[in-house]
């Protein structure tokens, strides 16, 4: 099955015509930015992204998984390196410890306290990829996603205007921004990442914007991403449908290499929850039923699965959620 339903429009995708519907202003589809820490993790120049596999743990055929958290407190110092999950072997331990001391976040203020990264590395010798390293993720972004629920407008049940003009001359489109919450009562500043080249819709969303709050802000800024869609009955529609992870991933373009997953010890087989955020921020991907550790990296991984879609079809899919169906068995690439 196709990942995407559309109109005729896009023909490249055999799907049906959405039913239509009238002409509207939304505000919503809201996912947190990206980090400012993990944009800027670096490791010295022409340093590789994981460590290389102990001679002789891998002649002994010792393999294991170890998790750190590295907390940096100063944009040019190594972070200090705690190991929240060790393997069992000294020596795949000790190469983790040694290769994360080399990360830097030299974006950070040193003055907004300290920023703490996590980070999982599997070793397997018997695989065709024998160190395989998930996706670094900060440890505040949680409680930032959370306050984003608070989100309020001055007016009550307010939402954009769709400006006269811009109906009369048929013009729509999705805009996309960053908002920045420095306070609980103060409007936030606004980025533009992506919008139309019609004036009167990016004037609608700056005055809507103004009005916005976040009142359970909480130590330091939360950067959010934004979508607000122009849309006019009868337009041609890009939605996401549920998949299979197989039909998913064919779909997907530039995947993140090397990784392997072991569903089977996931408790397969089992449903995530994505919502899809790219290329402008990592995926949202979540877990449906009793929550297993063991599949942290590959959501980990998926979250930043990037879908082989049109720069247009990118961003009026952006915060759309689908349901994506894992098996038993396992993938390696």
């Amino acid at each position: 099955m196709p990942l995407l339903r559309t109109s005729p429009l896009f023909g490249m995708f055999a799907a049906l015509l959405l039913c239509a519907i009238p002409t509207t202003a939304l505000a919503g589809d809201t996912v947190l930015a990206p980090s400012p820490a993990l944009a800027c993790l670096t490791l010295p120049a022409g340093g590789p992204d994981r460590p290389d596999y102990p001679a002789e743990s891998l002649n002994r055929k010792e393999g294991g998984v170890v998790r750190v958290q590295l907390e940096f407190r100063d944009p040019e110092r190594s972070p200090r390196v705690t190991l929240v999950r060790r393997s069992g072997i000294r020596a795949l331990d000790d190469v983790v410890s040694e290769h994360v001391e080399q990360y830097r976040v030299p974006c950070m203020q040193a003055a907004g306290g300290p920023v703490t990264l996590l980070r999982e590395y599997s070793f397997d010798p018997d695989g065709r990829s024998r160190v395989v390293a998930s996706p670094p993720r900060d440890s505040a972004d949680p409680a930032r996603a959370a306050q984003m629920s608070c989100m309020r407008h001055t007016v009550a049940d307010a939402k954009p205007v769709y400006p006269r003009q811009a109906l009369r001359m048929e013009q729509q489109g999705v805009l996309l921004v960053k908002l920045r919450f420095t306070a609980p009562d103060l409007p936030p500043a606004m980025e533009w990442i992506a919008a139309t080249p019609h004036q009167g819709l990016r004037n609608s969303v700056e005055e809507f914007a103004a009005g916005l709050r976040l009142p359970c802000l909480d130590k330091g800024p939360v950067e959010v991403l934004r979508a607000y869609r122009f849309l006019l009955s009868g337009g041609p529609r890009t939605v996401l449908r549920d998949s299979t992870l197989v039909n998913f991933l064919r779909t997907g373009k530039d995947l993140a290499k090397p990784v392997f997953f072991d569903f089977n010890a996931m408790s397969c087989p089992f449903d995530v929850r994505l919502t899809y955020s790219r290329p402008f921020a990592r995926n949202v991907v979540q877990q449906l039923d009793t929550r297993n550790p063991a599949r942290q990296p590959l959501l980990d991984w998926l979250a930043g699965v990037t879908l082989n879609f049109s720069d247009a079809q990118q961003l009026e899919v952006f915060g759309y959620t689908m349901i994506v169906s894992v098996p038993c068995g396992t993938l390696e690439l």
